[in-house]
């Protein structure tokens, strides 16, 4: 990914929004950057962790108060409730992780115009899930997972794997895209190689912490057959990963670069959250400005999504490999289907035969 597309992307799309603002640091003010998580620590390894990566590299550059707030309760009650402290406690731009946050900042936009609402991987909706306005004072970041999830599989079957298994945290729409490329990635690779005995366990596991169910889940796939597995599940990765390390198998991270996190992790599958987070806020506090109003969608195209190819543990998938993998994505050469999908089987690959496991 290159340094500076982030940015230069955001820039395009600027909306001079002087209510959202910054107009310099009153001193009764505590927290100016609030971080809203969905979850038990934003030290999860994974997708809310680079979230908050971001902040503190920008704050190391630029000090500004920042604190992260965690909601107890999976309700649009208690993530406004959360808001509310964060607006209270002095927040300027709030930051929400994950698409759960949707009917929260939906109405929180409305309530506090004088606050900037950067969602990370989520959108304002209705009540019913559909679509809501994007207020000026609102910037959903949206990824392209399923190009992320296509690299993820394509490097599996590419390295010589051909029992896969895939975990998602829940059935949201980023965590199926995810699996839905992962799938497909397989598949292609599997057509290039001549390879016609892929097999892949799909699952989620309804949750996104650690968590004992899903490391014997995970334990158990690997003690069948499978080689490795795709955990796109957060905190409850970390499971994924004991199992392997007990199994002495592999997984293949998400998010951010998980390779620190286990050795059993021989590459990720992530998205440019530390950067795009960090020229958000610099863009903010710089040049007082907030591209709010629509949703800035990153992907192979502006850097925003790829692997983690640097830090990679397999030896067969070379950076040649990736670097036209990627090529023919950022090119738009391949066409990945992620929308109106009933569920993983229901892509038909020709090479790669998935099976549905509880659901």
């Amino acid at each position: 990914m290159k340094k500076g597309i982030i940015a230069l992307l955001i820039t395009a799309v600027l909306v001079f929004a002087a209510a959202c603002s910054p107009q310099g640091t009153d001193k009764s003010v505590d927290y100016e950057i609030a971080l809203i998580a969905s979850a038990d620590s934003v030290e999860d390894g994974s997708f809310n962790q680079a979230v908050w990566r971001g902040i503190e590299s920008f704050v190391e550059e630029e000090p500004v108060s920042y604190k992260s707030y965690l909601a107890t309760e999976d309700t649009t009650d208690a993530y406004l409730r959360v808001i509310e402290e964060a607006v209270k406690g002095g927040g300027k731009v709030v930051v929400t992780t994950g698409p759960t946050f949707g009917n929260a900042v939906k109405e929180a936009q409305e309530e506090y115009p004088e606050v900037s609402f950067l969602m990370v991987d989520g959108q304002p909706q209705e009540e019913d899930g559909s679509a809501a306005a994007i207020d000026k004072n609102t910037l959903p970041l949206l990824f392209a997972e399923e190009q992320a999830g296509y690299l993820a599989g394509y490097a599996a079957v590419k390295e010589g794997y051909h029992s896969l298994g895939f975990i998602g945290g829940k059935a949201y729409d980023s965590v199926q895209k995810f699996g839905y490329g992962f799938v497909q990635g397989a598949d292609q690779a599997a057509k290039e190689t001549g390879t016609s005995d892929v097999n892949l366990r799909y699952t989620y596991a309804e949750t996104f912490e650690q968590d004992e169910q899903v490391q014997q889940l995970a334990a158990d796939w690997y003690q069948k057959d499978t080689e490795v597995i795709f955990a796109c599940a957060g905190g409850a990765g970390k499971s994924v990963m004991k199992a392997a390390e007990q199994t002495k198998r592999k997984v293949i991270g998400v998010d951010t670069d998980q390779g620190q996190e286990s050795e059993t992790v021989i590459i990720s599958a992530v998205k440019n959250l530390n950067e795009s987070v960090g020229d958000v806020l610099s863009t903010y506090y710089g040049e007082g400005e907030f591209a709010g109003g629509q949703a800035v969608q990153l992907s192979a195209e502006n850097g925003g999504i790829g692997l983690s190819i640097e830090s990679s543990r397999m030896k067969n998938f070379t950076a040649r490999d990736y670097d036209e993998a990627f090529r023919k994505l950022a090119q738009q050469q391949v066409s990945i289907k992620s929308e109106g999908i009933k569920d993983a089987k229901a892509l038909e690959t020709s090479r790669v035969a998935v099976e549905l496991v509880g659901l």
